[in-house]
């Protein structure tokens, strides 16, 4: 658990490398903190434009949920959604610098993450990413 509070703390001061360090150390037995790690890998990632390292961490936590059938229903979906979302948001990204026309894809985006009900994880942050693209 401080090993999360204290990635948690250093990514939000966009200090990625302590943040990966701490995350890195989370270890697999709590599902809640592993998921968490995962979620703020994947973060690091998008901002290091790594989408290899992204769907690396969304096959890992696939597996790890296949592997642990006690974890709830709804968190599997909460968590995949938000993998799913982070790759979505990365192959915008790099569509945009390769100067391909991704208007609707991106209006798109946005309008499912505004209107959509379900928590889900950071979702300001990916507004806020996905308003940064264009």
């Amino acid at each position: 658990m401080i090993n999360l509070s204290y990635s948690k703390l250093f990514l939000a001061k966009n200090d990625f490398k302590k943040s990966k360090d701490f995350a890195d150390k989370i270890s697999f037995r709590d599902y809640l903190h592993y998921i968490g790690a995962k979620k703020i890998l994947a973060r690091i990632a998008y901002e290091e434009d790594d989408l290899d390292k992204i769907i690396s961490i969304n096959d890992a936590a696939r597996k790890f949920f296949v592997s642990h059938e006690e974890i709830p229903k709804v968190y599997r979906i909460s968590a995949i959604g938000y993998f799913e979302k982070i790759i979505q948001l990365s192959k915008l990204k790099e569509k945009f610098s390769l100067n391909e026309k991704i208007d609707f894809e991106i209006n798109d985006f946005r309008k499912n993450l505004e209107g959509n009900k379900d928590d889900i994880s950071f979702k300001e942050w990916f507004l806020e990413k996905v308003n940064k693209i264009k």
